[in-house]
C-alpha cells in the first residue's frame, strides 16, 4: 500500500514482493518457511502457488487503493475536479497520478489542502481552477492596496490584462495540477509546481512567456541586449519589494520592445521564405557556416540568412504562434502597477526569478506556505537494500 501511495505499478510490485521475499530479514518469518517449503517440493524459486498468492495479494491492495483515492476525489469541489480534466474517467487517472507526486513530496494527505481551494478572482477575472485560501486572501488586499495609492489605479489596471491561456480569451491560471515545464535538455519534468497547490496565478501567458531554454535566453540576449539567465535587476536588500518589482518591469519592457522589434522585420521574412510547403518540394537546404542548423538561404544575403537562422532556433523551443504573439505585443504586457502591488503583497513575480523568467506566473512558495508534514518519499526507496523498516511493517513485526 506504501509503493501504491508513491505511484508505484503492479509490475514494480511483484518485483517489491519479490526482493522482499528473497531478504535475510524475511527468513525469520513463518510466511517464508511456508515458501520454502513449497519450492523445495517443486525445484522452483517462483513456484505457482507462490506467484497466484501475490498475483491475489497484489490485486486486493491495488483495487483497496484505487477504491479509496476514488472516494476521496469524488468528494473533492466540482472545479477542482474539473482543473484535472474536463472528462471524469481522464481526471480521475490524472487524480492518482498527481496524488502519487503530492505523497512522494511529503504531503501524506492532498486531500487536506485540495479540498481548501476555492472559487476566486483577481480584479474581476475569473481564475480558473480557484486558488488556495492562503494565496486568495492576498488577493482580495489588491484592489485596496491599489486603490491607496491613486483612486481609480484597480479599474484601470483591470482593464489591461485578462487572464489567458495561449492566447484564446477565457480564464485560465490558477489552481492546474501539472509537473513545472522541462528545460532545455531535461528529459522530463519532474517536481511541483506552485499551481499544483493552488499558489500560482498566470497572466495573458501567451504574450508574456516563460523564457527557460539555454539557446533561447542565448538568442534574446544578442537581440535584446538582456541576459534572462540572470536577474533583470540585482537582488538589493535596500530596495522595497514593490520597487524592486517596478524596476524590473521597465528594463523587462525595454527588452520586450526590442525584441518585438527585431521579429516585426524578420518574421515576416522568415513565414514569406520558409513556408511549410517549401520541404514537400524536396529544395535542399542550404547550410549557415559556423552554425549547426540548416535552412533554406539561397535568395537571402548572410546577414539575413543568420538572423532566419535565429527565428528557426526560436521555433525549436517556441511554436510559430507563440512568435507572432510576441510581434504583436512584445513578451511583458503585465501593467506596472500590478507587478508592483503583488510584490507588495509579498507574491513573488517570475520575471525576477534568476535563471529563467516565467513573466506572466506570480506564486507564493508551498513549501514556505505550506510546508510537506514529511521528508520526501521517492519510490525507489523501497527498492533499496537494507530497507529493514519497510520489511518490518510489511511483517507486522
Amino acid at each position: 500500500m506504501e509503493a501504491l501511495a508513491r505511484g508505484a505499478a503492479a509490475s514494480q510490485l511483484f518485483r517489491l514482493r519479490h526482493q522482499w521475499r528473497s531478504r535475510q530479514l524475511v527468513r525469520h518469518s513463518p510466511r517464508f518457511l511456508v515458501g520454502q517449503i513449497a519450492m523445495r517440493l517443486t525445484g522452483d524459486g517462483d513456484t505457482e502457488w507462490t506467484l497466484q498468492a501475490d498475483g491475489a495479494m497484489i490485486s486486493g491492495c491495488v483495487n483497496r487503493y484505487r477504491t479509496a483515492v476514488a472516494r476521496e476525489f469524488r468528494a473533492l469541489p466540482d472545479h477542482v475536479r474539473k482543473a484535472f480534466a474536463e472528462d471524469a474517467a481522464d481526471a480521475l487517472q490524472q487524480y492518482f497520478v498527481m496524488r502519487a507526486e503530492y505523497y512522494k513530496a511529503g504531503y501524506s494527505n492532498p486531500y487536506a489542502f485540495l479540498s481548501q481551494i476555492e472559487e476566486t478572482r483577481l480584479l474581476g477575472h475569473n481564475i480558473t481552477g480557484g486558488l488556495h485560501p492562503l494565496y486568495a486572501q492576498k488577493i482580495a488586499r489588491l484592489r485596496d492596496l491599489l486603490e491607496s495609492w491613486s483612486p481609480g489605479l484597480s479599474t484601470r489596471v483591470a482593464k489591461e490584462f485578462s487572464i489567458t491561456s495561449k492566447g484564446k480569451t477565457g480564464p485560465a491560471g490558477g489552481f492546474v495540477p501539472r509537473f513545472i515545464a522541462p528545460k532545455q535538455d531535461q528529459k522530463k519534468a519532474s517536481s511541483l509546481s506552485n499551481h499544483d497547490f493552488g499558489l500560482a496565478i498566470d497572466i495573458d501567458s501567451a504574450w508574456n512567456p516563460h523564457i527557460k531554454d539555454r539557446d533561447v535566453i542565448n538568442i534574446l540576449k544578442g537581440i535584446t541586449g538582456f541576459d534572462f539567465g540572470k536577474r533583470i535587476v540585482p537582488d538589493e536588500s535596500t530596495i522595497a519589494a514593490k520597487d524592486w518589482a517596478a524596476q524590473t518591469h521597465l528594463q523587462m519592457s525595454a527588452a520586450s520592445k526590442r525584441l518585438q522589434e527585431w521579429l516585426q522585420k524578420y518574421l515576416p521574412i522568415y513565414e514569406r521564405e520558409y513556408p511549410p510547403a517549401v520541404k514537400k518540394r524536396g529544395v535542399k537546404p542550404a547550410s549557415i557556416p559556423g552554425d549547426a542548423n540548416e535552412q533554406y538561404c539561397e535568395n537571402l544575403d548572410a546577414e539575413t540568412a543568420a538572423q532566419m537562422n535565429q527565428v528557426a532556433i526560436l521555433l525549436k523551443h517556441h511554436t510559430i504562434e507563440d512568435l507572432r504573439h510576441w510581434k504583436q505585443h512584445g513578451i511583458e504586457t503585465i501593467p506596472m502597477e500590478l507587478a508592483a502591488a503583488m510584490a507588495e503583497l509579498g507574491i513573488s513575480w517570475g520575471a525576477c526569478w534568476k535563471s529563467s523568467k516565467d513573466i506572466m506566473h506570480f506564486e507564493l512558495d508551498a513549501k514556505a506556505v505550506l510546508p510537506p508534514d514529511s521528508d520526501p518519499r521517492p519510490l525507489d526507496d523501497l527498492f533499496s537494500p537494507g530497507n529493514e523498516a519497510a520489511i518490518r511493517l510489511w511483517l507486522g513485526n
